[in-house]
């Protein structure tokens, strides 16, 4: 049961508890928004494992920049960008540990690994991003970073009608595509949140 104080309490007035310690505000706050964190990796097919460790780095980052939430009635939203950042980071790592163990090192070495977009995923909006993505793009990516279990570049490469070499290249274009559209998201709903 909830404490009476913050059985009806606005994200507003939760925030200003936890910015002053109170635990039970904030128990009150991840209870609120725990369902929404949750569903945006599971939507995406993420194993449960995974969303736990998402759900964990996302109310970290919470706690972290609490105090910076200038528009606490678009906690939501912010929650939302926050998560689908988490699922994007972990996207990027699976296929960075794809790319050193699954290819060999002349595939690597063509393999455009641009510094700047390991941190893309704080550029924004994976969902909506996603949807965007035409099938091709859809089809590759849930095949390298999804699916379970992993099929072979050769067998993704029948399913596309493509060549097996040109599947690295047609994942960069791909995971291009989303970073230019996340960074374009990221950037509106920054002006949006923060003033």
């Amino acid at each position: 049961m909830l404490p009476v104080q913050f059985a009806n309490a606005s994200d507003t007035q939760l925030i200003t508890a936890c910015l002053a310690r109170d635990e039970e505000a904030w128990a009150v706050l991840i209870g609120r928004y725990s369902p929404v964190i949750y569903t945006i990796p599971l939507r995406l097919g993420f194993p449960q494992q995974v969303a736990d460790e998402i759900f964990q780095e996302v109310t970290i980052i919470l706690l972290e920049k609490l105090s910076t939430i200038y528009e606490p009635e678009r906690l939501r939203s912010w929650l939302v960008t926050t998560t689908r950042r988490a699922c994007i980071r972990w996207l990027r790592l699976q296929q960075q540990e794809r790319a050193s163990t699954s290819l060999d090192s002349q595939e690597v070495e063509a393999i455009p690994l641009n510094p700047e977009a390991l941190t893309f995923e704080e550029r924004h909006a994976l969902y909506e991003v996603w949807a965007g993505l035409d099938e091709r793009c859809k089809c590759l990516l849930y095949a390298l970073f999804l699916e379970q279990p992993q099929r072979s570049y050769e067998a993704i490469a029948r399913a596309l009608a493509v060549n097996a070499g040109s599947i690295g290249p047609l994942r960069a274009r791909c995971l291009e595509r989303m970073r230019q559209a996340l960074q374009q998201s990221e950037q509106m709903e920054g002006k949006r949140v923060h003033g």
